[in-house]
């Protein structure tokens, strides 16, 4: 774990003698931090295979990328890829299938479709051919009057002055017939008396007369056919055909409209499972896809220039570290290149001196592996909420994440690299000073310092480093003061005794 510490560029040997006086001069209040170095850009390369995968080769930690490797399209990791190489032949068959299964829906479709288009034409059709019919029958103005409608008296309409077509061409012929053979009888009857009246004076045969008489009975008898023939029209044939047209019409309709509501279901049940062939071949192009680039993401390839360096596996992973036949977890980070141009120290302040951190503040570095060298550095970065890395080790302990860049970076920094910085938060000017060890404090929260003479003076502290806290009222610059308080200093003196 990080450590923090708070410290001060001066460094007074006064501090460590038993007489301290107080002075007046420039303190600088700094923070010291350690941590390790870190990059500010970095590729970081994951596992995306879709699943767990074994590594079969990886590229020497420590490994530069340069630009003439990208261009060779250089391998970083290949992962063991004979699963998802079965995988993706499974899902070309299953989407070869699935699009022959779309295509044969779509054209059922179609055919449906065309299919339904004809059999309501055809009722349709029907509806028409009735309607004429009955427009024959009975004219247009009582066809259109009675299309929906069944008169409740059919025989009447052969007296409507509306009515047309040929009902009314069979009643004039059926009236005319009548006509005609009333005047035939009635010719046959005067034919018959002027013969009954010649045969009574002997002026024509008795041959004769009967003929006469015979005709009239014949001409008697063609009316009466003729008569009956009208009266069977109007109470039974025109009544007959017109149902028969009306009943054929009623038919027709209630054809046309199962015909479309079959035409509707047949439509929708074709629709219905094209759209189930259309998205199962969706899904089988999209599992394609994603088999097609897990097979891809087993060979991961350079892309941008840098350095290669492993990542660390998690406490909690005892699986060792990334090597050639480790098993990796699908989004499990495998190394990261990162940018060696942008170089920074990353460590953990404690919540007591995050406040006094701010982006800006210049830094100090000393990195462990380059004894003599001092490196400058500015806070770039301040955490807003506590870091969770550790706090299950240390629940009790709030530590904020703070980055430090190193203002030149230089060839032989790299990540990983132990450092500690000495951040600068704040310069104080004409102060008066005492070391830390000088100040007491009772129970009540009161300071207090003991002059050379033994007297306690109660004192207001401000700003304080490690070493030093500024006093803001109770003593003077040349005041002399104890460094440890009389009845500690009396308590060492009868332990050495």
């Amino acid at each position: 774990m990080l450590t923090l510490a708070v410290g001060c560029r001066r460094q007074d040997d006064d501090a460590s003698q038993e007489i301290f006086t107080v002075r007046r001069a420039p303190l600088d209040i700094s923070v010291l931090a350690e941590g390790n170095l870190d990059t500010r850009d970095s590729i970081t390369i994951t596992q995306q295979v879709g699943r767990s995968a074994k590594i079969l080769k990886i590229v020497p930690e420590g490994t530069v990328v340069t630009q003439e490797a990208i261009d060779a399209k250089m391998v970083l990791v290949q992962f063991d890829s004979r699963d998802q190489e079965d995988d993706l032949y499974s899902r070309q068959n299953a989407f070869e299938s699935a699009e022959s299964s779309e295509l044969a829906a779509k054209e059922e479709l179609a055919v449906q479709e065309s299919s339904n288009e004809s059999a309501v034409r055809k009722a349709e059709q029907e509806v028409l051919f009735a309607s004429n019919d009955m427009k024959k029958l009975v004219g247009d103005e009582l066809a259109a009057l009675y299309l929906d409608e069944e008169p409740e008296d059919i025989a009447a309409l052969l007296f409507d002055s509306r009515l047309d077509g040929s009902a009314q061409q069979d009643l004039t012929t059926y009236k005319s017939e009548i006509e005609l053979a009333q005047t035939k009888l009635n010719r046959a009857v005067q034919t018959l008396e002027y013969t009954k009246k010649l045969y009574e004076l002997q002026f024509v045969s008795k041959s004769d007369y009967e003929n006469d008489q015979l005709e009239v009975q014949s001409q008697t008898k063609t009316l009466q056919v003729t008569q009956g023939k009208y009266d069977l029209f109007i109470k039974f044939d025109f009544v007959r055909d017109f149902q028969k047209a009306w009943s054929t019409r009623r038919e027709a309709v209630a054809t046309l409209a199962r015909e479309q509501r079959l035409a509707n279901i047949r439509n929708a049940t074709a629709q219905a499972k094209y759209r189930s062939a259309q998205q199962t071949r969706i899904q089988a192009e999209k599992r394609l896809r994603e088999a097609r680039e897990s097979l891809a993401a087993c060979t991961i390839i350079a892309t941008t220039p840098g350095m290669v360096v492993y990542e660390a596996p998690p406490r909690w992973d005892n699986s060792g570290p990334i090597q050639v036949g480790k098993e990796i977890q699908n989004g499990q980070i495998i190394l990261r290149i990162p940018d060696l141009s942008h170089i920074r120290l990353k460590t953990n302040i404690n919540e007591a001196q995050i406040d006094v951190i701010q982006v800006g503040q210049k830094a100090v570095i000393r990195v462990d592996a380059l004894p003599g060298n001092v490196f400058s550095g500015t806070v770039t970065t301040k955490a807003v909420l506590p870091s969770s890395a550790d706090a299950w080790l240390n629940p009790g302990l709030k530590v904020y994440e703070v980055a430090i860049e190193f203002d030149d970076a230089e060839s032989a920094l790299r990540p990983g690299m132990s450092a500690n910085a000495e951040i600068l938060v704040e310069q104080l000017q004409d102060v008066l000073y005492v070391p830390i060890q000088s100040v007491q404090t009772d129970a009540a929260g009161r300071h207090y310092c003991y002059l050379e003479s033994g007297q306690r003076v109660e004192v207001t502290l401000g700003s304080r480093s490690r070493s030093y806290t500024v006093i803001t009222s109770g003593l003077n610059e040349g005041d002399r003061i104890q460094m440890v308080p009389p009845e500690l200093r009396k308590e060492k003196t009868e332990e050495n005794q």
